[in-house]
């Protein structure tokens, strides 16, 4: 499965790219997607976007988590609900130690986002691990709503290292950097943590498989094999910082200044999806549309059975939903609805040789059955016996005999019409098999067939 950077087009402009650059032959599927992608992949400044830049200075009182805690990539650990005067972007944190450390959030000159061991607590050699992480929902920009990607002109990430108190406190450090992917989570190999600025250049580092979810008895998060990244859909960066503790000193051991440069992505993402053709679980009726809002665009296009061939024998619509427009609206409004309503479900029949079925929704009854006598919004009305369901039914009788009049036969038998057995050198159309629609509570499923060669050329052409 390919996604592709999402590019609008209106109906009408495509439709009329599609039909300038095919001149009325027929699309089959490959051949329409691959043009659509081609359309889509418009051209890209492939230059550098900083997408985050936090500074522990949009932080001004301290947060402190003294115990293990697991991340969650859907709940922040930092933002302005966890630490009120908060303004930076949210932060998705994990924490593993194995004594007295602390998981703290806190201004430049105390660390940052950091491991922090108070004086006096803690053992020599215990470790303590730290995660911080930045959502896309976040980046800057407007990199959140692009698909971003890292290149080897646009991958820097510049980390502020501080270590603080009493450097003997802590024996050793280091800080990794973390990128999920199109494929992934995965983190760098140790970098050494000595304060200062560490510029990195993410796409030329080694990485493993991690993840961030599952704590060791010393990491936070399970680093797994070598891998290789993408560097493509990035949708959470960030570090971990490792440390292990020295003497019995204070010390801070974070990043106080944090920044990731990235690029609008021109890659496709591709997915790899596993079927298993033995496990069935929801049956496919088939595959449909709705025709419930402005249909009469589509029948009133200039290109009308050029999109017909695409949506019906292209796509392979073989379900359409449409509305039970009779009556509801205005006398000349309720008229044009229905009758681009019988052209649609017409052009449907003329462009593909076998029934499709019909599901009608009422959508709205009558304006004389609703409490507030408009179609829009209101309930079904009621008498002194409650909701006028009887007169709710009466009005889709009418109006399944209002469509045979039209042309529209139904035929109310257990088997169902077919275009040999009912509709051959018939002008009707036949409907059949009505019944509940299962997935709305107004609807009826509708079997519909006809003579496409008499009604659909002889009786068009006439």
């Amino acid at each position: 499965m390919t996604i592709i950077k999402d590019h609008k087009y209106s109906l009408k402009s495509l439709s009329d790219t599609l039909y300038k650059q095919t001149k009325f032959t027929t699309i089959k599927s490959t051949k329409l997607f691959t043009l659509l992608s081609l359309m889509c992949l418009a051209s890209n400044s492939l230059s550098a976007t900083t997408i985050v830049n936090f500074n522990a200075s949009d932080i001004n009182s301290v947060l402190i988590k003294g115990s293990d805690f697991s991340y969650n990539e859907n709940s922040p650990t930092l933002n302005s609900t966890t630490l009120l005067d908060y303004a930076g972007a949210p932060i998705y944190g994990g924490f593993e130690e194995e004594g007295n450390a602390a998981w703290t959030a806190s201004s430049p000159d105390n660390g940052g986002l950091k491991i922090r061991w108070n004086a006096d607590q803690g053992t020599l050699g215990e470790a303590a691990s730290a995660l911080f992480l930045f959502a896309q929902d976040d980046f800057l920009n407007g990199a959140n709503n692009q698909i971003m990607m890292m290149d080897s002109n646009n991958d820097t990430v510049n980390l502020t290292r501080l270590i603080n108190g009493t450097s003997s406190g802590v024996e050793s450090a280091s800080v990794r950097l973390v990128i999920q992917d199109s494929s992934g989570y995965h983190i760098s190999d140790p970098q050494s943590f000595d304060s200062g600025t560490l510029v990195l250049e993410a796409t030329t580092l080694a990485y493993a498989s991690y993840q961030p979810s599952i704590k060791t008895e010393t990491e936070v998060g399970l680093i797994g094999s070598n891998s290789s990244p993408t560097f493509n859909a990035i949708s959470k960066i960030g570090f971990r910082i490792d440390a292990i503790r020295g003497d019995s000193s204070g010390v801070n051991i974070g990043i106080t200044e944090f920044q990731a440069n990235a690029t609008i992505s021109n890659q496709d993402i591709v997915h790899n999806l596993t079927i298993n053709s033995k496990n069935r679980y929801q049956k496919f009726e088939g595959f449909g549309a709705s025709g419930a809002f402005y249909i009469n665009r589509l029948a009133n296009n200039t290109h009308a059975s050029f999109l017909a061939e695409l949506l019906f024998d292209d796509l392979g619509l073989d379900i359409l939903r449409v509305r039970n427009n009779y009556q509801v609206g205005g006398s000349s409004s309720y008229q044009t609805n229905l009758d681009a309503t019988f052209e649609l479900i017409q052009l449907g029949l003329n462009t593909v040789d076998q029934p499709f079925k019909i599901l009608m929704s009422s959508w709205s009854p009558p304006d004389d059955l609703k409490s507030n006598a408009n179609f829009a919004s209101g309930t079904l009305a009621s008498d002194s016996n409650g909701y006028r369901y009887d007169d709710f039914a009466n009005w889709w009788l009418e109006s399944l005999e209002y469509h045979e009049a039209q042309g529209v036969t139904v035929v109310d038998e257990e088997d169902y019409p077919t275009p040999v057995t009912h509709a051959v050198s018939q002008d009707s159309v036949f409907v059949g098999r009505i019944r509940k629609d299962i997935t709305h509570p107004n609807g009826l499923d509708l079997w519909v067939v006809s003579d496409n060669v008499r009604k659909g050329a002889a009786l068009n052409a006439i």
